[in-house]
């Protein structure tokens, strides 16, 4: 498939950490759109591997030492981040990146890497999407693309995610998702409608299981990504279900009926973290309250915090999470509930310990 010279209003952001084995196919699966993306912005958050190189090897131009070439191009420094720059006409050899091309969509494709220290991929998100909206004046007409570094877009992702959008006036449009597991296991179909609609609906079917399974399967405007103010760091792995949820309060979710990403799980990625998924899903629920009432949003149908406790609960003593077994027990008591299953699995976990140190 041979992919646009049309470069659409469209900037994927992608958070890499120690990335270099998988970047490359994800860096391809962008570069090989059926509509191509305007820019790409690899965020390298404090690796220790050779993500850089990874990137530097689809483009050749470095402007990292050249403070007036990279200001030209949009690349003002953020966070103390060093940035470069390669641009790829589609899959060609690279060419030097010019302000005046930089700031039109007949441009060539850029790709940039921006190094920051090491500090989380919901900070590095917001770093890759801050350069993004920098450069552009009406927000409201720009989408972003949050793209794990070892996803794949399928090739028509951008076009109909993009067709989505605009045909139903959304602010996020998502689509479905194949998801392989690290363990060679049949791939299984993710990612379906529940959560499409206006404002409260997308955040009420999003608020206990987010129907956009990754980031990566979904665009999101940017200025609805202003709005929200980014992904809150700290809430990791559950904080694109909670950057979900608050969408789906401020603005129309649409889904888009075809697969647009491949997603590989591996044992150490955020979905399979249960203890910080179960514990710190429960505080971003929490906190939604305040978000919502500074911003003048319904929360009348929002669950009591006694209700997100109880189930956060109920999860951990099913998984077997013994390490927040006691501090979600502690905000159960500051709450007025006793959880009694929870309390007598931390007793018989003390107990088990005590015979084994015998």
């Amino acid at each position: 498939m041979t992919p646009s010279s049309m470069l659409s209003p469209v900037s994927i952001i992608i958070p890499a950490y120690n990335a270099a084995e998988y970047l490359s196919a994800t860096l391809r699966s962008c570069l090989q759109q059926t509509v191509a993306p305007y820019e790409i912005i690899v965020v390298d958050d404090g690796s220790r591997d050779g993500t850089e190189e990874v990137v530097a090897a689809f483009g050749g131009v470095d402007f990292s030492r050249n403070s007036t070439d990279a200001a030209n191009c949009g690349v003002a420094p953020v966070l103390g981040a060093s940035s470069m720059l390669y641009t790829l006409n589609s899959c060609a050899p690279s060419t030097p990146c010019t302000s005046s091309a930089s700031a039109s969509l007949e441009r060539s494709l850029i790709v940039r890497y921006v190094r920051v220290d090491n500090g989380g991929v919901s900070r590095a998100r917001n770093i890759g999407a801050a350069k993004a909206m920098g450069e552009w004046l009406d927000l409201e007409d720009r989408f972003l693309l949050f793209l794990d570094a070892d996803d794949q877009l399928l090739p028509h992702a951008l076009e109909q995610l993009l067709k989505t959008a605009i045909a139903q006036k959304a602010g996020v449009a998502y689509g479905m998702v194949i998801e392989r597991r690290e363990t060679p296991q049949l791939a299984r179909l993710n990612g379906f409608d529940y959560a499409a609609g206006v404002p409260p609906h997308g955040g009420e079917r999003n608020f206990w299981r987010s129907a956009i399974i990754t980031p990566g399967s979904a665009l999101v405007r940017a200025n609805l990504h202003q709005a929200v103010g980014g992904f809150v760091t700290g809430y990791e792995p559950m904080e694109d279900r909670d950057y979900w949820i608050k969408c789906g309060l401020l603005d129309k979710i649409a889904f888009c009926d075809t697969v647009v990403l491949d997603k590989k799980w591996h044992p150490a990625s955020h979905g399979s973290q249960h203890s910080k998924r179960i514990y710190r899903g429960q505080l971003a629920q929490r906190a939604l309250k305040s978000w919502a009432q500074e911003r003048g949003v319904s929360i009348e149908w929002m669950p009591e915090d006694q209700v997100i406790v109880k189930s956060a609960l109920d999860e951990a003593v099913w998984r077997r999470c013994y390490d927040i077994l006691r501090p979600l027990l502690d905000e159960a008591k500051v709450l007025g509930f006793a959880h009694w299953k929870a309390s007598l699995l931390v007793i018989t976990n003390i107990l088990l310990k005590k015979d084994v140190g015998r």
